[in-house]
């Protein structure tokens, strides 16, 4: 975020930067990911199972790739569940994690910025 406060002397920037996370915000995190994934049961595996197939035929996959696979067929209530998804997947050596973000398609996600994942079993071309 960008702030311009006016002075005598001209405009004067001010960036302001959000809080560090603590690491017991980390921790908060993990646990309701965590949580969240423990109860989606089939969904959470058939969602992995999505996630090993998208890694396997593209250099780079984020959650909507997911969705749009996985299309109406498995119902979820809980968007969060996707989470753990990614987490297990990376935890697995299938994907990594890229300090890249694109806007989501999808509506129930708000097109909020989400994560672009790298494929770590892709063998194709980039």
């Amino acid at each position: 975020m960008l702030l311009l406060q006016l002075t005598l002397f001209g405009n004067l920037n001010l960036e302001m930067k959000p809080p560090a996370p603590t690491p017991e915000g980390f921790a908060e995190i993990s646990r309701i990911i965590e949580a969240v994934g423990d109860n989606s049961g089939d969904w959470k595996n058939r969602a992995l199972d999505v996630v090993r197939q998208i890694a396997a035929e593209r250099a780079t996959l984020t959650a909507d790739d997911v969705w749009d696979a996985m299309g109406s067929d498995v119902p979820q209530n809980d968007n969060r569940a996707m989470g753990a998804v990614f987490r297990v997947a990376s935890k697995q050596g299938l994907i990594c994690r890229l300090e890249r973000t694109v806007k989501s398609k999808r509506k129930q996600s708000h097109f909020r910025d989400i994560r672009v994942w790298e494929s770590l079993v892709f063998r194709g071309e980039f």
